[in-house]
C-alpha cells in the first residue's frame, strides 16, 4: 500500500508540473485536473492504511 502511495504521488507532481508547460490550453486544464485527481486518491490511500494496534 505504501508503494501505491508513494507511486500516486510522484504521477499527481509529474502531472501538475507538466501543467505548467501548457498553461493557457486545454491540455494543462485536463493534466491540471489529473493531477488533482490523483492527489485525492492518494489522499484515500493514506486514509486506508492500517493505523497501529496499540493505537486501538
Amino acid at each position: 500500500m505504501r508503494l501505491i502511495q508513494v507511486c500516486l504521488f510522484v504521477l499527481a507532481g509529474a502531472a501538475l508540473i507538466a501543467a505548467l508547460f501548457f498553461i493557457g490550453t486545454d491540455t494543462a486544464l485536463d493534466l491540471w485536473r489529473a493531477g488533482m485527481a490523483c492527489l485525492a486518491l492518494d489522499i484515500v490511500a493514506i486514509m486506508l492504511w492500517p493505523g497501529s494496534p496499540e493505537r486501538g
